[in-house]
């Protein structure tokens, strides 16, 4: 009788922690999705094709910072095929590519086309900048979604249009 009891109280005692654990890891999933979508929703994530692309961006990126100081800004670097993708799978918010033709598969996405100037790299390893060969204006396009309400990505999508509008 004693052993049936302790079986039965030690029964009891999992069957309550393992309710208590689901109602924990439901909490915790319902944070971690409010977590994200704040984040998304306080921060630019921004894909760049070319890392010389980045440095014409930077006075851009200072204004919005101005304007917005709670807007996080990501910058990462990618392939125009994974910038089309992380901006339809909402991975990123805006892509900056420096190929001429993207017509195939950028039907649901804004462009802005304009001119930026090359820039320099700055060599983490060794601290050296890196010089483009040919210095001049190269022609970038601003790409994001077109169902985007992001105030982020509209705000930079003005100063772009402000900023690069008469630059030619």
């Amino acid at each position: 009788m004693k052993y049936a009891f302790l079986a039965l109280a030690v029964a009891v005692v999992l069957v309550i922690g393992f309710l208590m654990m689901k109602k924990i890891d439901t909490a915790l999933e319902s944070n971690e999705r409010k977590i994200c979508q704040t984040t998304r929703n306080s921060s630019l994530r921004v894909a760049f094709e070319s890392p010389d692309t980045v440095q014409e961006m930077i006075p851009l990126f200072e204004r919005l910072s101005e304007k917005y100081p709670e807007c996080e800004i990501y910058l990462f670097t990618a392939t125009p095929d994974e910038i089309r993708d992380s901006l339809t799978n909402h991975q990123a918010d805006i892509g900056f590519l420096t190929t001429g033709d993207i017509s195939d598969g950028y039907e649901n996405l804004n462009t802005y086309v304009f001119r930026a100037e090359k820039g320099s790299l700055l060599c983490p390893v060794c601290r050296l900048p890196i010089e483009p060969l040919n210095p001049g204006k190269a022609s970038c396009t601003a790409i994001w979604t077109k169902n985007n309400v992001s105030i982020y990505v509209h705000a930079l999508s003005e100063l772009l249009a402000s900023s690069f509008n008469n630059k030619e």
